[in-house]
């Protein structure tokens, strides 16, 4: 468990978490199944669509195979995400401090995202602190994010929202997943 900074930065809250979700943050894994994948309408799901362009999601919504890869390099959680076998989302976060007055950082292209961790019921919720665009700050209130990770019939529920203040949901993804399990 010390080469988790995930369970490093919780440190006692680490217990509060499913024991499936503790194991998965302790040793990392592979998780694959699938999600279902959603644009919001109108305004929103056009920035959706752009933002996901951007990102390399060229999908539509409905339903798509899903993979995610999550290791840790002793200082920072690495997770790479797969849509459909071909497009790659590579996220690292790195934790600041400890809980419960430390953050993780969150970096895609030059978003900058701060977070920061609630455990309730045994699941992991990020909950957004503040966001940044190549250095230049953005209202904390613009992008709001739903996103956790719950332990759910021996498997992992993962789900992320994505939605802009006063215009809607950009896009979103959820799906229940499997652990690969060693041969």
């Amino acid at each position: 468990m010390s080469d988790s900074p995930a369970l490093r930065w919780l440190g006692a809250q680490a217990d509060a978490l499913d024991p499936l979700l503790r194991d998965l943050h302790a040793r990392g894994g592979v998780l694959r199944g699938q999600v279902r994948f959603e644009y919001g309408v109108g305004l929103a799901g056009m920035l959706g669509r752009g933002l996901g362009r951007r990102l390399g999601l060229r999908l539509t919504s409905g339903m798509h195979a899903f993979e995610v890869r999550i290791r840790h390099d002793g200082k920072s959680m690495h997770w790479d995400r797969c849509f459909e076998g071909r497009t790659w989302l590579r996220t690292v976060f790195t934790p600041v401090g400890t809980w419960p007055d430390g953050y993780w950082v969150e970096r895609i292209g030059g978003l900058r995202i701060l977070l920061t961790v609630e455990v309730s019921d045994g699941a992991w919720h990020w909950r957004l602190l503040d966001l940044n665009w190549h250095g230049l700050p953005l209202p904390r209130g613009l992008l709001r994010i739903t996103a956790y990770k719950r332990a759910e019939q021996g498997r992992y529920r993962f789900h992320a929202g994505f939605a802009l203040a006063g215009i809607g949901k950009l896009f979103s993804y959820e799906g229940l997943l499997e652990a690969e399990t060693s041969a």
